[in-house]
């Protein structure tokens, strides 16, 4: 195999090699971490956020994070605020940090040791193993390009990259239970619902508290919101596809199942198909019959025709009438003819 690395110049970011080569990470697990470590600025920036701008789609996001957690490049901490809501801050390294030494890190504390040895560990900007050009000409298999040769007789050292300080993440807001919900009225639920819709929406539910502990409902629960269940079967939503919108990507700790269960059903509703127009009502047939007239000619009972124009005799009463009128004429010529025959006898 040949290779051609040429070195940017600008907008490019230095990733370790135990990064794009660890065997525990997925795909997507690599480029999420890439893009958190590639942002400049990550205030008001969550896991989520940039996984969204990185086309990450949600389950693979979850697991994704799961494993970065796992190998200790990504950290959670959850705490309770001034007001009583919990929310969720975020820290991401570029080397395996252990929760003490992520604890430390987010504390403003020093972390001595090397990525590369002992256990994993951070240190200071000065003294990071990863980033910066080497010095010496590369031959070996690495994506760290070579230094560029100097036209000075005398080679300047190459200054050490400095380290962008860690900002304060912000609290991720997907991830947060929804509080209990306030005492007032609730959520109407749409009306003129099909019965039999609203038992399948109570199906999915109890379906869906049976398999996850994490949202256990309660039969009276379940009959609440079953009628917003059904609004999403009414849209055009699968059975399992609802399933998975109610129990992918929950918190670790869920104080109010119904609540987050209602919140998603609320939140996450699709937009109602478009109501086509109905198509024009159908001209109904008339009739046979209606266009049919009775024959005022001699018949032994009543004779229904189809009139051609507007005739009131049918085509058989036509023609003997026709054959009579004939006969009749006919037989004037005759008496006429008799008559003038006479009168010159005569004369």
């Amino acid at each position: 195999m040949m290779r051609h690395v040429s070195a940017p110049q600008r907008r490019f970011t230095q990733v370790s090699n135990d990064i794009i080569r660890h065997a525990d990470l997925s795909s997507d697990a690599v480029r999420l971490l890439v893009w958190l470590l590639s942002l400049a600025d990550t205030s008001g920036v969550s896991f989520s956020d940039v996984a969204r701008r990185a086309g990450i789609k949600n389950g693979a996001f979850q697991r994704a994070k799961a494993q970065l957690k796992e190998a200790g490049y990504a950290h959670e901490w959850r705490r309770q605020g001034a007001d009583g809501r919990w929310v969720t801050t975020q820290l991401v390294a570029s080397v395996p940090l252990s929760a003490e030494e992520a604890r430390a890190v987010w504390d403003g504390q020093e972390v001595s040791g090397s990525p590369s040895t002992g256990e994993p560990a951070v240190g200071e900007p000065g003294c990071r193993v990863v980033g910066g050009h080497p010095r010496d000409k590369t031959v070996s298999n690495t994506s760290l390009p070579p230094a560029p040769p100097e036209p000075k007789p005398q080679p300047q050292p190459q200054p050490q990259p400095q380290a962008e300080p860690w900002p304060e993440p912000e609290p991720e807001a997907e991830e947060l239970p929804p509080p209990p919900p306030p005492p007032g009225p609730r959520p109407t639920p749409p009306a003129c619902l099909p019965e039999q819709l609203i038992e399948h929406g109570a199906l999915i539910l109890a379906s869906v508290s049976h398999r996850e502990p994490r949202l256990r409902l309660t039969g009276r629960e379940v009959k609440e919101l079953a009628p917003l269940a059904a609004d999403w079967l009414l849209r055009g939503v699968k059975a399992p596809q609802l399933r998975e919108e109610l129990s992918v990507g929950l918190p670790e700790r869920i104080h109010h199942a119904a609540a987050l269960v209602r919140n998603r059903l609320l939140r996450k509703l699709p937009e109602a198909p478009p109501i086509s127009a109905p198509p024009p009502p159908r001209e109904r047939a008339q009739p046979k019959n209606m266009t049919m007239r009775e024959c005022r000619g001699d018949h032994t009972q009543g004779f229904l025709f189809h009139p051609v124009d507007d005739e009131p005799w049918c085509r058989d009463c036509r023609r003997e009438r026709a054959l009579a009128a004939a006969e009749a004429a006919r037989g004037a010529a005759v008496r006429g003819g008799a008559a003038v025959r006479a009168a010159l006898r005569g004369t």
